[in-house]
């Protein structure tokens, strides 16, 4: 299964963290458009940002992602395990 890399940078103290997760975005708890507002969001500890799902499986052929529930790949065609 691929890895998607999500960057967050957190502007506290001016560190950026950036770290490689396995899954995908679901929703996003906090927003800001910098470029709209002009100002920061405060972020508080433990603040959930993101919310993450689990990630989407790949075609073992083409690594093309897949749906849940398909049994064939809809790129290649090749029978999903």
């Amino acid at each position: 299964v691929g890895e998607e890399v999500l960057n967050l940078s957190l502007m506290k103290m001016e560190t950026a963290v950036s770290s490689p997760v396995a899954g995908v975005v679901h929703r996003v708890v906090v927003q800001a458009n910098y470029k709209v507002d002009r100002k920061m969001v405060p972020v508080k500890k433990g603040q959930l940002l993101i919310e993450l799902s689990a990630p989407r499986s790949r075609c073992a052929k083409c690594e093309a992602e897949l749906e849940e529930g398909f049994k064939f790949c809809p790129q290649c065609g090749a029978e999903t395990d």
